[in-house]
């Protein structure tokens, strides 16, 4: 499916990040120690504005209900 395309109200976008972060760890990219899941998800955030993430990293999935 193209990236462009535009999705009819009611489907669903799923979007997986793999990563695994370890808590009382320094994220890569935010310098910060992680402590809370708002940390983990500012890491990820982070990568993403860095353009860290390839295509073979995030894997999307469209599901039609």
């Amino acid at each position: 499916m193209a990236d462009n395309k535009k999705l009819k109200n009611g489907e669903s976008v799923t979007i997986n990040i793999p990563f695994i972060y370890t808590i009382g760890e320094m994220g890569f990219h935010t310098g910060k120690i992680l402590e809370t899941i708002q940390d983990c998800k500012d890491e990820v955030q982070a990568e993403i504005d860095n353009g860290v993430l390839t295509d073979n990293e995030v894997f999307m999935e469209v599901k039609n209900d």
